[in-house]
């Protein structure tokens, strides 16, 4: 079931929300009026076109945008408009020890009981509500792409130890703002911001963590000026990836907090595209992928 925000049922429009804020609707719920309001079109035009390309929409108190799935009951609001939720998640490699999974974006890996989140949505459609279920590494909320979860205590101490000393490999894509070419090895020192959700560069502070990160651009886009970035994390730090293209003035596109412009993007367009770790059983090295939700036309 989908957490509900009272106070946004009635109407819900651009301003009414802070980027930090964002609520999740089911149309099946009661008391919501979303009934009526959803006309599917055989369009294939997309508002932003760094997003997906969308086959319905959906128009509520005046916002419209289009989406694949019309048969969707979630949807996420947020201030820069209407984006999509599946009831599903997909599930892209399995055993009986972990699974990994295709994490969508504008939803946590774990959050309080009342609200909803990847954990809560996994134990209902696993049916694993009275069973173990970990997260050896995380995503940030508005980050999609592979997941690690573990079903036994055993695998989620293996394969948390794999992250601990570095013996997986990450792969994200993002796509920042600026023209950016060819390889680069991005090296910083970063610190958590005492009582904020954020991390900084700081090259002095005595708390401050080195992190690396191999950067390789696959393409540039000169007439919206920005680029398609492979970001190959050595490191594991908060905001990382964020943080570091921020600070170099090329901040992952809807990353407002690291310093992107306001855009009409319903996420940050950073995604983990590839995960290679070890089995939990036999050892094997493992490699799983998840395609990218975000392309660019020029067209």
């Amino acid at each position: 079931m989908a957490y509900v925000a009272p106070q946004v049922c009635a109407t819900v429009g651009l301003g009414q929300l802070r980027s930090s804020e964002a609520a999740i609707f089911s149309p099946t719920q009661r008391g919501l009026a979303l009934d009526g309001k959803c006309t599917i079109t055989k369009t294939t035009l997309a508002r932003d076109p760094f997003q997906s390309k969308y086959e319905a929409l959906i128009v509520v108190a005046g916002i419209s945008r289009f989406f694949h799935a019309p048969t969707s009951t979630h949807f996420l609001f947020t201030k820069h408009g209407i984006d999509r939720m599946s009831d599903t998640i997909e599930v892209l490699w399995e055993s009986e020890q972990a699974i990994a999974i295709n994490k969508p974006a504008g939803i946590a890996t774990q959050s309080p009981a009342q609200f909803e989140s990847v954990e809560s949505r996994l134990r209902q459609q696993l049916g694993r509500e009275e069973h173990y279920l970990a997260f050896p590494h995380r995503l940030d909320r508005w980050v999609s792409g592979v997941l690690l979860v573990a079903l036994t205590k055993r695998a989620a101490r293996l394969l948390s130890g794999q992250f601990e000393t570095r013996k997986t490999t990450k792969r994200y894509l993002a796509m920042v703002e600026g023209l950016l070419d060819g390889e680069h090895r991005w090296e910083d020192s970063l610190r958590k911001i005492a009582g904020q959700p954020q991390v900084q560069v700081d090259t002095d502070h005595p708390d401050a963590k080195t992190t690396l990160t191999l950067v390789r651009s696959l393409r540039t886009f000169p007439d919206a000026d920005r680029s398609l970035l492979e970001l190959s994390p050595v490191t594991g730090r908060m905001h990382q990836l964020r943080v570091q293209a921020g600070s170099r003035g090329n901040p992952i596109v809807g990353d407002t907090l690291y310093g992107a412009m306001e855009t009409e993007t319903a996420r940050i367009l950073l995604h983990a595209s590839q995960l290679e770790f070890h089995h939990p059983i036999n050892g094997k090295r493992t490699l799983v992928e998840a395609e990218c939700p975000f392309t660019f036309s020029e067209g």
